[in-house]
């Protein structure tokens, strides 16, 4: 335990023999959820800002998957905290590895990552990472590459308005990746996101 009641990561990573049978399953749950909740081809304008907690611990244990989500801060930079309230909190130091609790979408591509301690930080000024990893494509050279049906283009994480559809198997430099409701959302410059789901296919 760390200062002021945080929680550092202790890495481990678990791999699961049946990891192909529920990547599959995964990947049917979330883009199941993706098309009930407008993320398909047809435009809409519904936004997906002031959505739920979802915690983390547990969430994906009727697939027996322990999913674990860690931030970590920039290798030269500190990290500004703030309170659920949203006032400012201590300061992560440069290069330190926190595990997330949970995490909420509060504004329009504003995702906090809880954790713990009523302490929460901008998805955008840490780095997640996954595991188990198997799950996730987790694109570490900056290149995005879509699944083999292409790719959602939304205005915002979470998103509902269809911008276009990627063409299959085509590189898309990102500036941000940023971890919400299971999934690995990329950031292709200004408001326009694209989603990890379609890497499971």
């Amino acid at each position: 335990m760390l200062a002021f009641g945080l929680t550092p990561d202790k890495r481990r990573t678990t791999l699961n023999s049946n990891g192909g049978v529920i990547m599959k399953k995964l990947s049917a749950l979330i883009v199941g959820a993706a098309i009930l909740g407008g993320l398909a081809i047809a435009p809409t304008t519904v936004s997906a800002a002031n959505t739920g907690y979802n915690q983390i611990q547990g969430s994906l244990s009727a697939f027996n998957v322990d999913l674990k989500v860690v931030a970590a801060t920039p290798a030269k930079k500190a990290v500004q905290t703030y309170t659920a309230q949203g006032k400012v909190s201590k300061v992560l130091p440069a290069n330190t590895r926190w595990k997330v609790l949970g995490e909420q979408l509060v504004g329009k591509n504003d995702v906090r990552y809880d954790l713990g301690g009523n302490f929460w930080v901008k998805a955008n000024t840490v780095v997640p990472t996954l595991t188990p990893a198997f799950l996730y494509q987790n694109f570490k050279t900056g290149v995005f590459v879509t699944g083999a049906n292409g790719s959602v283009l939304t205005d915002e994480i979470g998103g509902t308005k269809t911008l276009r559809i990627l063409k299959a198997g085509s590189h898309w430099k990102y500036f941000q990746k940023v971890y919400h409701n299971h999934a690995l959302w990329y950031n292709l410059g200004g408001n326009q996101w694209t989603t990890s789901f379609s890497a499971f296919e």
